[in-house]
């Protein structure tokens, strides 16, 4: 499972219901209970400060990339017009999604995120832009090895936008590194009859 911020929470929860029995790895993408928690009561004012529609999917850009949404332009381009629908014919853009009317789950998604995080069975990344956005749970786990860590300076928050070819190069080593996807090892069996060689 991959996911970033809230899916992020999203695919550690799914992970810690049990439900999947062929999960591999999991890889979270710049989302930490401690920081999200302490955003939380932000997050109205962030929504609110979002323009409500756009004349064009060229404005939606410009605002992403003006406003530090999106440090790619190419990123935008891709992601900004999945987020929007358009009213009605030849009409505006509005956000596809009201995130507001979810802010009931807020603390729901994060709270004990962390601890759900490293007590997850299986091999785990943490991908985030810099070890400030660790909380306590997730700065010992690391110091106790329960997670690989992968820094990403130079990126925002949409770290696999902002920077694909580091995300996708650290989420091939992990793969790589577990063996995630190849079938489990054959010990081949002698014939009936035949010894093996000591």
């Amino acid at each position: 499972l991959v996911g970033h911020s809230m899916g992020g929470a999203i695919a550690v929860h799914a992970a810690a219901l049990g439900g999947i029995p062929s999960l591999a790895g999991i890889v979270v993408i710049d989302v930490v209970e401690g920081t999200a928690m302490a955003s939380l009561p932000y997050m109205s004012t962030v929504l609110q400060k979002r323009p409500k529609q756009f004349a064009s999917l060229r404005h939606a850009v410009d605002w992403a990339l003006d406003s530090g949404v999106c440090k790619r332009q190419e990123a935008a381009h891709v992601s900004l017009p999945s987020m929007l629908r358009q009213e009605a014919a030849g009409g505006g853009w509005v956000w596809r999604t009201q995130l507001e009317r979810s802010a009931p789950f807020w603390e729901g998604w994060y709270a004990g995120l962390s601890d759900m995080f490293l007590k997850l069975p299986v091999p785990k990344v943490l991908v985030l832009v810099g070890t400030d956005r660790l909380d306590r749970p997730l700065t010992i786990g690391q110091m106790q090895g329960k997670f690989q860590p992968v820094l990403l300076p130079q990126a925002g928050h949409a770290v696999h936008e902002d920077e694909p070819e580091r995300t996708a190069d650290a989420i091939a080593t992990f793969i790589k590194r577990f063996r995630i996807g190849e079938p489990p090892l054959q010990i081949p069996r002698p014939a009936p009859g035949i010894r093996p060689a000591l």
